[in-house]
């Protein structure tokens, strides 16, 4: 862009503040209506993610579609919904539900749940809770190329908040970041488990899997690094989302601990439209080719691998079972290869018209955690879960995604990082069935980070 159009652009932004304040003031007085208020406005093209990492005050909250058709970023919020006990889905949605309204279509609320139901163990993951999801004071979204801000208000809450919303609104910084100057170091990694505690703990699977009646149990690693400067989260995922294509890109910041949950997964939980639901089968992992004839050799290997296939077919017939009691017609699509950056997957994907009764609580109990994350039998592999595994999951492997007016879409937050200052944690799993080897697995462990390491490795800050 020219140095005119750079200048033509900044007017226009800095005209958005008093557009958005006079709006603010006239629909913010209807104390009477207690549904949310969207409002609206156009502005230039902005990078959402440079935007974002421009602001000084929080929480920030980002979300990109798997295609990137659509990017969101949220700073601050008009409400949310939180809970530190047991997860209570119900609760959420019909919370949820009673802030939207029918005239919201296209407002969200961005969050998540832990892995687990029960309230987290560990310091890292307390202030994010088993449950919190946020409807972002304002927003930018960035869809095919227009951009537009975003205001979020429910007036019968915020009439009596409007010269502190008007503050916050005045604070906002409209031009973009620049990119930091100064290389990180690692300065030390630690696994948790490191090899041989995971060697160790595959042993003893295979064990449980070779006498018991468990088929299939997903084991994960926490690797912790240390870096020399504080990282910036909205640079990072601004990198990761250039490497880790194909993917569901998400970041959400906790005020209280001022930590960061971010990601890129390549996993749909489900996505649902009204009573049609969509989902898939991810399973089974082989690294990409160094050129394309290597690329479809490799692919080639993983559709007729006996291991990886049974691993897969483990995670189809679970959710075949689950939607049969969820929906009243399922279709499916044949085996597949999901290629994503670094490595790819076999992959399954579902279609179903669900029952007349069927709501999103019915849907998240029914389908988290998935044989993919968790195995199967389910309840079997999580208590065995929680006796191998040295660390708390926290949000690791949990639905992450958004609530709207009569959709909703989770993700599965696997490919994720906790961030906090100059520490990064970051979860990979693999999922362990007979045949499988410690040390394959570890190397499948650290294939799945890639992106996430390459990203800031070659990061400035």
């Amino acid at each position: 862009m020219s140095p005119i159009g750079k200048q033509t652009d900044q007017v226009e932004l800095s005209l958005v503040a008093s557009q958005m304040s006079a709006m603010i003031l006239s629909a913010g007085r209807d104390q009477n209506k207690s549904t949310l208020v969207r409002l609206e406005l156009p502005i230039p093209a902005v990078d959402p993610l440079s935007w974002l990492s421009s602001q000084t005050s929080g929480p920030k909250t980002y979300w990109a579609e798997r295609d990137q058709s659509m990017r969101i970023v949220g700073l601050g919020f008009a409400d949310s919904f939180s809970s530190d006990e047991l997860i209570d889905y119900d609760s959420l949605f019909t919370h949820i539900s009673s802030r939207l309204g029918a005239n919201a279509e296209d407002g969200k609320y961005f969050g998540g749940f832990s892995f687990h139901p029960y309230p987290n163990s560990s310091n890292g993951w307390m202030s994010f809770g088993t449950c919190r999801f946020v409807l972002p004071r304002f927003e930018v979204v960035s869809d095919d190329g227009t951009s537009k801000f975003i205001c979020n208000l429910i007036p019968e809450r915020d009439s009596n908040r409007l010269d502190r919303i008007l503050s916050d609104l005045n604070k906002i910084r409209f031009g973009e970041a620049t990119e930091p100057t100064v290389r990180l170091r690692v300065l030390r990694q630690t696994d948790n488990p490191d090899l041989a505690g995971w060697t160790r703990a595959v042993d003893l699977a295979l064990q449980e899997l070779d006498g018991t009646q468990l088929k299939k149990i997903v084991l994960a690693r926490q690797s912790c690094l240390e870096f020399s400067n504080a990282i910036d989260a909205a640079h990072i995922m601004k990198r990761l989302s250039k490497k880790a294509t194909h993917c569901f890109h998400f970041m959400f910041d906790n005020s209280e601990s001022q930590a960061t949950f971010m990601g890129a997964s390549p996993e749909l939980l489900y996505h649902r439209r009204g009573n049609r639901l969509e989902t898939e089968a991810l399973a089974g992992t082989r690294s990409r080719g160094i050129d394309d004839e290597d690329d479809q050799r490799l692919g080639c290997k993983l559709l007729s691998s006996e291991k990886e296939l049974r691993e897969h077919a483990i995670v189809v017939d679970d959710i075949s079972a689950t939607l049969k009691q969820l929906a009243e017609r399922i279709d499916q699509s044949d085996l597949g290869l999901l290629k994503l950056a670094k490595v790819q997957h076999l992959v399954r994907k579902f279609s179903a018209v669900l029952k007349n009764s069927i709501s999103d609580a019915d849907i998240l109990k029914a389908l988290h955690p998935t044989s993919a994350v968790g195995g199967t039998p389910t309840k079997v592999a999580l208590e065995k879960i929680a006796q191998l595994e040295p660390f708390d999951r926290g949000w690791y492997a949990g639905p992450v995604g958004w609530v709207g007016h009569d959709q909703a879409l989770f993700a599965v937050a696997i490919r994720s990082g906790l961030l906090s200052g100059k520490n990064l944690c970051l979860y990979s799993g693999a999922g362990i069935v007979e045949g499988s080897h410690p040390e394959a697995e570890w190397k499948e462990l650290n294939k799945k980070l890639l992106n996430f390491t390459e990203s800031i490795s070659d990061h400035e800050v």
